[in-house]
């Protein structure tokens, strides 16, 4: 099995949704051994690499943040998102699969290269973030954002996009240079 695998600039697979990284990353599924592989993201949440962390046991496998920040600095990663299997198929996260995760949001937020999910797969997958276990409760209530022009609404929008949250203008809040865009669940 490839431990690394880099794409070229212009053919790099796009992950906006933990299905998205399931299609990538589905090899593994089927393992007999655990597999935890790294994928190292430019700042338009493109896959630059694909990297095989570590091979474990039949249900354990033992990861280090450090390894982990390694590869995402030598592949000069803007962000990262961590897979690997349950060779049982059952994708509910273990305790050490929820403890490791919180090492590695705190590791990569100290380095300023945000873990972006988690996602186990198996038969099917189970994603941190889609379950809002990587950055806690979801909202509950509507979060109303002064944007001005200047800023930008597309950096907005991605950042959404990506964290799976909504993006409406609220326009009965709309002003002469300002405009209130409202983000839900």
């Amino acid at each position: 099995m490839n431990t690394n695998y880099t794409y070229d600039k212009g053919k790099r697979p796009e992950t906006s949704s933990a299905r998205e990284v399931y299609t990538l990353v589905k090899s593994i599924k089927d393992k007999e051994q655990e597999i935890v592989i790294l994928l190292c993201l430019d700042s338009r949440n493109k896959v630059i690499s694909k990297n095989i962390v570590f091979i474990g046991t039949l249900n354990h496998s033992v990861v280090h943040p450090r390894d982990v920040l390694r590869i995402a600095i030598l592949n000069n990663a803007n962000s990262v998102i961590l897979a690997h299997n349950h060779p049982s198929g059952d994708v509910n996260p273990s305790v050490d699969d929820r403890d490791i995760t919180k090492k590695l949001k705190k590791a990569c937020e100290l380095i300023g290269i945000p873990l972006l999910d988690h996602v186990i797969v198996g038969q099917g997958f189970y994603s941190f973030q889609d379950k809002g276990e990587l950055w806690g409760e979801r909202m509950k209530q509507p979060i109303y954002i002064n944007v001005d022009q200047s800023m930008g609404i597309k950096n907005l929008s991605d950042f959404c996009r990506l964290n799976a949250l909504r993006v409406e203008l609220d326009r009965n809040r709309v002003h002469k240079s300002k405009e209130f865009i409202v983000v839900r669940d």
